[in-house]
């Protein structure tokens, strides 16, 4: 299991690998001692373990609704960095798409940690670079995902503590006096790192040439997609596209289905609808002022010439 490639690559000293995306984000909590009744940022529509992981630690969620509905920006941390102490932020390129953490650092006030999650946006390229102005990445290698190995998960971070309180399963650890976190994934694993992230450097080359066709053929006015400077600064895992009209959705969804496009439509339940905070302590915010509906085209299982065919139909509802 060779990690010196990916620590390389986000120029990172340490790196650890646990056993799945929803133990790195808790390893990076437990080593920052995050705890009961400390303020955690987290989007309203990433996976629902990694509320889990926050749960665990006793932390208060505060479940965001990003004013985009996608991905948090430095205006909506802005907001609640104003009414709320926060310890930590969980900024994460959800369906791949860049969020911009120096702009987020610069809105920070109190040294919050900043974990970024690169699990659905693994190469993510602009002038400011995965692992730039955050204090952590985490990813996840579970099925799906860029770096799909169907388990497992990473650490990456300069903080040289993390290495001292992991549990190695060894006769240092046995004598350790310290509480060890004990999440680590066999170094005799058959992860191969390297493989993964070639494989995912060419599926990204895939989504960027599916993302190029979407902003040069979507013309129907009533249909948005995400736009950004430049396509490649995108992993582009999903490509969202939405309208705020319910009947034109209906028949974006009937041609979808109709052509047999690949895509999933957002959660019909967001983390702060779910039956897991019953009982506990969160707080909601919601920034959004709009009511998006959105199709999430899945780019793994799509292929150019059927975006091309589905978005001159598209192009055609009135």
């Amino acid at each position: 299991m060779d990690v010196e490639k990916i620590k390389n690559k986000y120029n990172k000293k340490n790196a650890i690998i646990v056993y799945s995306g929803e133990l790195a984000i808790e390893t990076v909590l437990i080593n920052e001692k995050v705890g009961k009744g400390d303020y955690v940022v987290i989007p309203n529509n990433v996976c629902y373990r990694i509320l889990n992981a926050i749960i665990r630690r006793e932390a208060i969620p505060i479940i965001v609704r990003p004013e985009n509905e996608l991905i948090i920006t430095d205006k909506d941390i802005k907001k609640i960095l104003e009414n709320y102490n926060v310890k930590c932020i969980l900024a994460v390129h959800q369906f791949g798409l860049k969020v911009n953490i120096n702009k987020i650092r610069s809105k920070c006030k109190n040294n919050e940690i900043i974990i970024e999650d690169i699990a659905q946006g693994w190469d993510i390229f602009s002038e400011e670079k995965i692992g730039d102005s955050s204090d952590y990445i985490v990813s996840s290698f579970g099925k799906g995902k860029p770096l799909d190995f169907g388990i497992g998960g990473i650490v990456l971070t300069n903080n040289n503590n993390i290495i001292d309180n992991m549990d190695y399963n060894n006769i240092q650890s046995r004598y350790s006096e310290k509480e060890l976190i004990p999440y680590i994934m066999p170094y005799n694993s058959s992860l191969n790192l390297a493989e993964l992230m070639n494989k995912a450097d060419n599926k990204k080359r895939h989504n960027i040439k599916l993302a190029r066709i979407c902003y040069k053929e979507i013309k129907n006015k009533k249909i948005n997609f995400y736009k950004v400077e430049k396509v490649e600064e995108c992993y582009w895992e999903r490509i969202p596209i939405w309208t705020e009209d319910i009947a034109i959705f209906k028949q974006m969804i009937a041609i979808a289905e109709k052509m047999g496009v690949s895509y999933e439509p957002y959660h019909n339940k967001m983390l702060e609808e779910l039956p897991l905070l019953k009982n506990k302590k969160y707080t909601y915010i919601n920034l959004s002022t709009k009511k998006r509906l959105f199709m999430l085209l899945k780019t793994e299982e799509l292929k150019e010439k059927i975006i091309i065919d589905f978005i001159k139909e598209i192009n055609k509802i009135k």
